[in-house]
């Protein structure tokens, strides 16, 4: 049986004459995994780089920005719009050619030492020597890359994961976050670029904790799910429609869609259904598109949608649904044996409440 398993196995997922999927689902998915749809909370946040960036041009002392979000609000797709806008360049000039790189885009890894963080922006600078110099001559090479590549925006995606240095204690910061903190500081005074940090709710504590950092990070912008579909929100509408238009125009059988801004009562069941993440929304969208594709349709329908949620979120809620009530469960064995409960010798009038706590 196991080697049955292991030659059919090859066959079903690696045979390129196999795929699983076909061209047009293969491009519907490509399409749309990496399609911008440019919402009203994106755009503040990108022209708030923007106008801090241009601000920082006269500063004396620049002033940073700070984005935050949950996962899936939106901060990776801001880092895509402005790696597409900003690509790295060769540049002439009379001695030849020089790498140009107006923004750099990095994530900082769960792993964080000074010279870690040295070695990951040396690394999307394009540097992929050994890198085995010490902390200081690693940083001294890339304060001199940052001049010579004319970077002018610095990207820290994952800013949170400094958290895993330790939050701190009633003393102050632990040894490792302080030195974390005291090499971002370095960089920033060592340079008139322009930083910008990406992170969790939680990574706005590690800027609020450190004097100087608060001071330069004045910028700030939370990027949050979109609000409720009405007269005054229609930001996640228009968001889903357009997702609709590019499922539309990367099929070549379906020509239309049930759009959402003619269907005010589906929007909020499109809103209930994804809680207003963006990244579940685009999630929606897709497999929406592919099972109306696979089934023969013309048009992208509620029906359709439906269908998508069973596969996308359905058991994503089952299973947390199970999880509050493994924690109740738990809960009320505690509250039984505190109070001593045979639930065979009890009152009916006793048990039957647990019961129905157990059940709910």
């Amino acid at each position: 049986m196991n080697k049955l398993v292991s030659a059919e196995y090859p066959s079903i997922f690696l045979n390129p004459e196999r795929p699983v999927l076909s061209v047009e689902e293969h491009h519907l998915i490509e399409t749309m995994s990496s399609d911008i749809v440019m919402h009203t909370r994106l755009q503040a946040a990108r022209e708030l780089i923007q106008r801090a960036a241009a601000e920082n041009g006269a500063l004396s002392e620049p002033r940073h920005v700070l984005i935050i979000g949950e996962s899936g609000c939106g901060k990776s797709t801001l880092l895509d719009m402005f790696s597409e806008e900003l690509p790295p360049k060769e540049e002439v000039f009379k001695l030849g050619m020089r790498a140009q790189q107006t923004a750099l885009i990095f994530s900082l890894s769960s792993t964080i030492t000074p010279r870690s963080m040295a070695i990951q922006i040396l690394r999307a600078l394009g540097d992929h020597s050994a890198l085995n110099g010490t902390c200081q001559e690693l940083t001294e090479r890339l304060l001199l890359y940052i001049r010579q590549c004319n970077v002018q925006l610095i990207f820290m995606d994952e800013f949170q994961h400094l958290l895993a240095l330790g939050r701190g204690s009633a003393s102050g910061a632990n040894k490792r976050l302080i030195e974390a903190r005291n090499w971002i500081k370095s960089i920033i005074n060592a340079t008139h670029v322009t930083f910008v940090l990406l992170g969790m709710p939680d990574a706005l504590a590690l800027i609020d904790s450190e004097q100087q950092l608060e001071r330069r990070f004045t910028h700030l912008f939370a990027l949050n799910p979109f609000d409720p579909p009405g007269a005054d929100h229609q930001e996640m509408v228009q968001f889903a429609d357009g997702l609709l238009t590019t499922a539309v125009s990367s099929l070549p059988t379906i020509y239309s869609a049930e759009w959402f801004s003619h269907r005010p009562d589906d929007a909020s069941r499109l809103y209930l259904a994804s809680g207003g993440m963006p990244s579940v929304l685009k999630d929606l969208v897709i497999r929406a598109a592919l099972i109306a594709y696979r089934a023969g349709a013309s048009e992208i329908t509620m029906t359709h949608f439906a269908s998508a949620f069973v596969e996308v979120r359905q058991a994503r809620l089952e299973m947390e649904a199970a999880r509050i009530r493994r924690e109740k469960r738990q809960t009320l064995a505690s509250a039984m044996k505190g109070r001593v409960l045979n639930p065979f010798t009890a009152r009916w009038d006793e048990v039957r409440p647990l019961i129905l706590q157990v059940a709910a």
